[in-house]
């Protein structure tokens, strides 16, 4: 290990790096300094317009000026525009906080601090082969040490490889590629980190998703149901269309209908909504992690293959497939609003054509979803590998030969 080096080779391995590390978080911190500026007087700035605001709106109702309903107007918009930019600049602070505190835990491991890393506890195993012997997991442990991963599939995948190391012998030589490969890429890697930072992400979430998958549709006739959910409401408004000239009277019967339907099949919505409606939030940065996987270019075959198998089109891109899932879920929320409940599910039926949406996105996805979260763990897991790699990749040998100057007496192979 790089810490059982003397003293002397062990600095100038790590010189290198902290310099990096160090230059990196100059670079993050001036950029704040800069965002900070421009953000910090837009409250103040969008209290002011809405003062302004509710001035020239009542002048307007007292006066009937139409130059005030102008300004009323206009001063609206640049509030709204003030608090769009307010929004993304807190967003990108918050990203550059995350990005400083990576990067200055890298700085406190170099010069020996690990507390912050997650040590593995959970996989200490007395009775395995090696892994007690060798301290691979707990505090102070190899895990501990090299460990970086950003999710519970990544931390399982890279405890699977220090604990099963025979099962992967035959990707040994792709994986050392695609480490060495990873390794370069340091902002590849820091932005995964950033996408899960701080997320509480449990093996749960998989396996919920993975029964949800697996599970029987609630919905016995889909026929039936389809024709309910477009022809009914087709009906419906022609009737209120009809209803306004005083052609017939206002369709209260049908609306009545559709809302009874709708609550006749609420509780497989209810189901649905359970098991995936609070992975909302998570299946976002799921998202964004394998939207970063496919626009990134990489060398290595290990790695191409997997970024192939998640791939097959470009119209069906995993992270596009999870953002259409997350969308539906969303509406799936608004349905906690009980009046706009009523009035999308009386006059189209909204809930029936939410299931719908669900059902045939299991349908699609419901082989695929498991690649998904394979290539997750996998780039996760190799990129604590990299990690490790880019932070002593300073070659030994290099740093001999500068020890050599002050020992003449050492001579060394070229």
């Amino acid at each position: 290990m790089i810490n059982d080096l003397p003293l002397p080779v062990n600095r100038i391995l790590m010189i290198d790096r902290l310099t990096e590390y160090h230059n990196t978080i100059t670079q993050f911190s001036t950029k704040r300094e800069n965002l900070s500026s421009k953000q910090k007087h837009l409250p103040a700035l969008r209290l002011v317009c809405f003062i302004l605001f509710g001035v020239l709106v009542y002048r307007y109702f007292n006066l009937q000026s139409l130059l005030s309903a102008i300004l009323a107007v206009t001063i609206l918009a640049v509030f709204i525009l003030l608090s769009v930019t307010d929004g993304k600049l807190k967003a990108k602070i918050k990203h550059i906080d995350i990005l400083l505190a990576i990067n200055r835990k890298e700085v406190a491991a170099l010069g020996g601090d690990y507390s912050s890393f997650d040590p593995g506890n959970e996989f200490v195993d007395q009775s395995h082969d090696y892994t007690h012997d060798l301290d691979i997991f707990g505090s102070g442990s190899l895990f501990q040490f090299i460990n970086r991963a950003a999710t519970i599939f990544g931390k399982l995948r890279l405890a699977d490889y220090f604990s099963n190391a025979f099962r992967y012998n035959s990707e040994i030589t792709g994986r050392q590629k695609s480490v060495e490969e990873l390794s370069r890429m340091v902002k590849f890697r820091q932005q995964i980190q950033l996408i899960f930072y701080n997320q509480q992400i449990a093996e749960s979430d998989k396996d919920e998703m993975t029964q949800w998958l697996k599970s029987t549709s609630p919905v016995h006739n889909f026929k039936l149901l389809k024709i309910l959910a477009f022809g009914l409401p087709s009906v419906t408004l022609v009737c209120i269309a009809l209803s306004i000239p005083g052609i017939i009277s206002f369709p209260v019967f049908m609306l009545v209908l559709q809302l009874m339907i709708v609550f006749i099949y609420g509780k497989q919505t209810i189901k649905v909504q359970q098991i995936i409606t609070s992975k909302s939030n998570i299946l976002n940065r799921y998202a964004q992690c394998l939207h970063l996987i496919e626009n990134t270019g990489f060398q290595s075959t290990y790695l191409a293959d997997f970024k192939k198998q998640l791939i097959s089109s470009p119209d069906s891109s995993p992270s596009r497939a999870i953002h259409q899932l997350s969308v539906i879920l969303k509406y799936m929320d608004s349905n906690l609003n009980l009046l706009v409940a009523i009035i999308l599910n009386g006059l189209f039926m909204f809930n029936l054509h939410l299931l719908l949406k669900v059902e045939k996105w299991k349908k699609d996805n419901s082989g695929k979803v498991p690649v998904w979260f394979n290539a997750i763990a996998t780039f996760d897991a190799l990129s604590s590998l990299a990690n490790f790699s880019y932070n002593h990749s300073t070659s030994t040998q290099a740093a001999i030969r500068a020890m050599m100057a002050t020992k003449p007496s050492i001579s060394m192979a070229p």
